[in-house]
């Protein structure tokens, strides 16, 4: 009898697909281009940074989201001919803080990216970049009410104030993604990691890693480490170390940082307790 029951949804997560709106996923980006965008007609066109979020093997159509980030006025900003960097051809010459890109580059440096590598703006810098993504309220803005309806493969959805965003970079771009990450289900090693230090390249030899880069990064500091200078000087120290995003993450984390013998103030800067 139980060849003739109908075959239905399996309920294993590990089958399930993305579609629509993502949020809290693991994604590869691929595809990463300026693009103008006209929200499939609902808007006019503005450039924005595009990349495909791509959840699984790419070989499904359901594997693959374009997801896009706005740049500002099509006034003041055009893709380049191959989508590689922004044009400025109106009166800024620098995006406002406030956009939805530059929010994003500020989450990209938050979860491990170095800020060094953001100075040339060339889209390409992101290509294969695997990071956790997860949809954050993004900063108030006045014209919010004038905003398109998000459209995501035709549907639309309820308009709303969130960002798709970086929570944490697992792997930077031309590197894999350490084994033990991809074993462990996505949400359970973050939280294990956050709370007890034992996630994918936590534990003891995490903690010793991370004590020894900061301490080295403060005394070659003149005795203190600016907070949002550890990507980029991480990143350098610690090379091709497997250990070296799970390090970076928990000296973002002011509990870690006081936990550990290191005081740290109100401005971001750390020095030896």
């Amino acid at each position: 009898m139980a060849d003739q029951v109908k075959k239905g949804a399996s309920l294993d997560p590990a089958d399930a697909v993305a579609g629509g709106l993502l949020d809290d996923v693991d994604v590869t980006w691929k595809n990463v281009k300026y693009e103008m965008y006209d929200y499939e007609g609902k808007a006019d066109a503005a450039p924005c940074l595009a990349a495909d979020m791509v959840t699984g093997a790419e070989s499904k159509p359901e594997d693959i989201v374009r997801q896009r980030w706005s740049c500002g006025s099509a006034d003041n900003w055009e893709p380049s001919p191959d989508g590689m960097y922004l044009v400025p051809i109106g009166g800024e010459t620098e995006l406002r803080k406030a956009s939805n890109v530059i929010v994003l580059m500020g989450s990209l440096v938050q979860g491990g990216f170095p800020a060094s590598a953001l100075k040339q703006g060339m889209a390409s810098t992101f290509e294969g970049l695997q990071a956790h993504m997860r949809r954050m309220e993004g900063p108030k803005r006045g014209d919010f009410a004038k905003s398109p309806r998000r459209v995501v493969g035709g549907k639309e959805y309820e308009r709303d104030n969130k960002i798709l965003l970086v929570e944490r970079v697992i792997a930077m771009p031309g590197q894999a993604e350490p084994a033990a990450s991809k074993a462990k289900g996505k949400k359970a090693a973050a939280k294990e990691e956050a709370a007890t230090g034992t996630g994918s390249g936590g534990g003891a030899g995490r903690d010793a890693k991370a004590k020894d880069l900061l301490t080295r990064i403060i005394l070659e500091g003149d005795g203190k480490a600016v907070k949002k200078d550890i990507p980029s000087l991480g990143f350098k120290i610690l090379g091709s170390d497997p250990d070296r995003n799970n390090v970076l993450a928990v000296l973002f984390k002011d509990e870690w940082i006081t936990a550990n013998g290191f005081a740290v103030s109100s401005d971001g800067v750390i020095t030896l307790a």
